[in-house]
Parts: C-alpha cells; structure tokens; sequence
C-alpha cells in the first residue's frame, strides 16, 4: 500500500498553500479500519504559525475520531520536521513512507512492527512477580526501549541523508 498512498500525497501535494517557499508537500494517512485522511502544508505570512501536511492529515484523522494507535501508515511528499516525526511517533504508525535524497522511497519503520508485535504479546502474560519473575518491569523497560529504538531508527535515517547532501554539496564545491 505504501507506493499508492505515495502516489496519493503526490497528487494531495499540488493542493498546498504555499505562497512563500512554494514547497507543496502531501500527506496522506491510513487508518487500520481504511480510512484514508489526507493533508497539505499551509503556510503563513508570520513563518512559524503555518502547518506541515502531516499535522494536516494526522488532525483530520483526530477530529474524525483516530486516536493514537489507530493509524496504521503515513506517507509523505518531504522529509518529515522534527515537530512531525513528535507526531508521528505519538500516533504509533506501523509504517512511514517517503522519499531519501536519492529518491527512494524509505520504509524503515517496518522494522518496528515486529518489536512492537514481541512487545504486544509480552503484556498479554499477567501473572504475579512471583511467578514471572519480574516479566512486568522487563515488558516495561522493553518498551521503553522500543521507543528508544524509533526514535534513534528515525534520526540514523535523517543523519545518513544530511551526510549524503554534504557529501554531494563537498563534491559540487571542490
């Protein structure tokens, strides 16, 4: 599904407002029930009060009632902000989609579904400490480690980019 709702933010993308750094980028949003929810960039004359099409899209599933955990796969026109990847890791998406620097479309979040698969079965076992051995605080910390381990996929992914551009940028120059 992820090359189709690529193609589907390409298409959302032209609808932007955006007059000052004419940048247009799409997000379209997929809920596991099929719904689709689409977003834009809006931007505004006083820069930091414009809106990244994820939050567009992300917001649109919220007023439509999607609550964390509900969102199955975003994909995006751009490398999503900072403030974005917040988003999208608050809202749990198995899978984020959008194209490197090179023009590859990047799926690396597919590597969480299955931690987060070990994890869900992990909390399903409720017994007392006693018998589990302290299953809980491990399940816990286990957590936390998978968010650890998003958060730390998502900045090796934005880190092998920038260095990708610098080293194109370096080569340019000299």
């Amino acid at each position: 599904m992820s090359d189709k709702l690529y193609e589907q933010a390409v298409r959302v993308a032209e609808r932007a407002y955006a007059p000052y750094s004419s940048f247009n980028v799409g997000a379209v949003a997929r809920a596991r029930d099929g719904r689709v929810f689409e977003g834009v960039n809006v931007e505004n004359a006083a820069y930091p009060l414009g809106i990244c099409a994820e939050r567009t899209a992300i917001s649109r599933a919220v007023t439509d009632g999607c609550r964390p955990g509900d969102l199955e796969e975003i994909a995006i026109t751009a490398s999503p902000c900072g403030g974005c990847r917040q988003w999208i890791h608050e809202f749990r998406f198995d899978r984020v989609t959008f194209k490197n620097a090179e023009g590859e479309l990047v799926r690396a979040e597919e590597l969480m579904s299955a931690m987060d698969e070990i994890y869900s079965l992990l909390v399903t076992i409720d017994y007392p400490d006693g018998v589990t051995g302290g299953l809980r605080r491990t399940t816990d910390a286990l957590r936390a480690v998978l968010e650890r381990t998003r958060g730390d996929l998502t900045t090796a992914m934005v880190a092998a980019r920038l260095q990708g551009a610098i080293e194109r940028a370096e080569r340019s120059v000299g």
